[in-house]
């Protein structure tokens, strides 16, 4: 395969997807440049040149200054292009969009304009997303998506050509493995958890179409009928209204004694404690296109339990890899995770296809490939 050069784009300060595919495209004897937020953390990755040159996301950071990094983004930007002359620029995740509007001007330019539709809108959005939206998926010349759900479901919603839309996986997260990894004994000791529970983890920025109201439902129920299960609940909410709501709820179905919860950011280093301390990751989204959660945990070979809504039903298999309710309420998540819980050897055997899976089908130096071949 011909050496390629690329620049990647990505808004991300947390999620490693895009630095994890950097390192692919490296392992495939190509060049990758990727441009991230000031206040963007490493994590380890030495090879993959990271330039910070957009905006910080830090929220103490004065808006006025943001506007000025922008400004100062956009400049230094398009001189890379003239400068570096990449072959692609890909953008992952906008910074402001205002980023949308480039896209006309980016597809004049000779580098070949590709983009990831991690999903096809915004979680939260607004009137001006269909608009902003189908001028980025017209102006791009390739798009990515990780399912053929989500390739479905972006021609259905725009008017896209099906031809320039291609499924490539998404990743696995083994970058988040550490090099000496623990074991679920310690992991429980340090989190406070007895080693005979039967664990369920959430794990995950918290936001309200992640379903976290419906699993504190569920456990209501499963405290109810007395079945011995724990829920480890991890992650950071959207905001201080949506974490005052689940405290809430947690203290009026009385379930502190089989809850523990960390509400707040989760570092990389603390991440291993929480899935291997967990027998089961369970997902009870309301809405979605897909989940990097989902490939952590198969990192982790740790069974799903997950919500039948975008491509959940096509990246876990199952009875195979995890369960899918069919209905997303609290009756079925519950009875899901106690049925998941009644055979913990079978509950072990699923972990192992999973990272079976994660090890094969979601290897970064294939996904690197495909990718490269896009370009």
């Amino acid at each position: 395969m011909t050496k390629k050069k690329v620049v990647i784009i990505d808004s991300n300060i947390v999620n490693d997807y895009s630095l994890c595919l950097g390192q692919g495209i490296i392992n495939n004897n190509s060049d990758v440049i990727i441009i991230v937020p000031e206040n963007r953390l490493d994590n380890g990755f030495e090879d993959v040149k990271m330039l910070k040159w957009l905006p910080s996301k830090n929220r103490k950071v004065s808006k006025l200054y943001k506007i000025y990094a922008y400004l100062k983004y956009i400049s230094k930007f398009i001189g890379l292009i003239f400068k570096y002359k990449p072959d692609a620029i890909h953008f992952e995740f906008f910074r402001f969009k205002s980023d949308f509007l480039l896209f006309p001007l980016l597809r004049l330019m000779k580098p070949k304009l590709v983009y990831t539709a991690h999903n096809i809108y915004p979680h939260e959005r607004n009137k001006s997303d269909y608009f902003l939206h189908k001028i980025v998926y017209s102006a791009a010349e390739e798009i990515i998506v990780h399912s053929n759900f989500i390739k479905k479901r972006l021609i259905a919603s725009f008017p896209v050509n099906e031809k320039k839309v291609k499924v490539i996986a998404h990743g696995n997260f083994d970058h988040y493995l550490p090099e000496h990894l623990s074991n679920k004994c310690d992991a429980r000791k340090l989190l406070g958890i007895s080693q005979n529970e039967n664990v369920a983890l959430f794990f995950g920025y918290i936001r309200e179409y992640k379903g976290v109201d419906l699993l504190l439902e569920a456990f209501k129920i499963i405290k109810e009928k007395n079945i011995k299960i724990k829920l480890l609940l991890a992650g950071a909410p959207y905001s201080d209204n949506l974490k005052r709501e689940y405290l809430q709820m947690i203290e009026d179905y009385k379930l502190k004694d089989i809850i523990s919860y960390k509400l707040d950011f989760i570092k990389n280093e603390e991440i291993q404690n929480y899935f291997l301390a967990a027998d089961l990751v369970v997902l009870p989204y309301k809405n979605i296109d897909h989940s990097g959660i989902v490939h952590l945990a198969f990192s982790f070979a740790k069974p799903i339990a997950a919500s039948d809504v975008g491509d959940f039903s096509e990246t876990i298999i199952d009875g195979r890899t995890g369960f899918i309710f069919k209905n997303n309420s609290p009756e079925d998540i519950a009875g899901t995770i106690f049925h998941a819980f009644e055979n913990k050897q079978k509950l072990e055997e699923m972990g192992l296809q999973a990272k079976m899976d994660s090890d094969t089908l979601y290897s970064w130096k294939e996904i690197g490939k495909k990718t490269l071949e896009l370009y």
